[in-house]
C-alpha cells in the first residue's frame, strides 16, 4: 500500500501537504468511491485508489459519520495495511486510511476483491478542478 505510489508522486504530496490547515467545508464519499473534500477557502481535494483494473472490485467506505468533522482542519493521513484474506472465490485486501483532524480521527476501509492476480491499493491524492 502506498499514498503516494504510481506515476504523480510529487503531484500527490503537494496536493496533500498544501491542504494541511485547511477547515474542512464539506466532506463525503463520492460515487467514484473517492474521499471528496471542500475547504473553506474553496479548493477541493479527492484521495482515491488510482490503481484500476476491470478484473477488480475496488470501493471505500466508512462507518464513520463524515458530517462530524467539519468545521475540523485537515492535519494528516496515515494508511494501515489491513488483512489480505483468501476464499475460494479469490482475494480480499483492504487497508485503512485514517484521516487526521482537530476534531478527532476517521477511518475509510479501501478495498479490492480481485482473483488473485490484481492485488493491491495505491492511495492517491489529487486537487480537484475548480467547476
Amino acid at each position: 500500500m502506498y499514498l503516494y505510489k504510481g506515476q504523480r508522486p510529487l503531484q500527490s504530496f503537494k496536493a496533500l501537504t498544501a491542504s494541511l490547515g485547511k477547515t474542512i467545508s464539506l466532506l463525503s464519499l463520492g460515487k467514484d468511491d473517492g474521499l471528496h473534500f471542500t475547504f473553506q477557502d474553496g479548493s477541493r481535494l479527492r484521495i482515491f485508489d488510482r490503481q484500476e483494473t476491470m478484473f477488480a472490485d475496488k470501493y471505500m467506505r466508512t462507518d464513520d459519520k463524515l458530517d462530524e468533522y467539519l468545521g475540523a482542519q485537515l492535519l494528516g493521513l496515515e494508511i494501515k495495511i489491513g488483512p489480505s484474506v483468501r476464499a475460494d472465490s479469490g482475494v480480499h485486501d483492504v487497508a485503512f486510511l485514517e484521516v487526521q483532524t482537530s476534531k478527532g480521527v476517521f477511518t475509510m476501509s479501501n478495498h479490492n476483491e480481485h482473483s488473485g492476480c490484481y492485488a493491491g491499493l495505491s492511495i492517491c491524492v489529487e486537487f480537484e478542478p475548480e467547476d
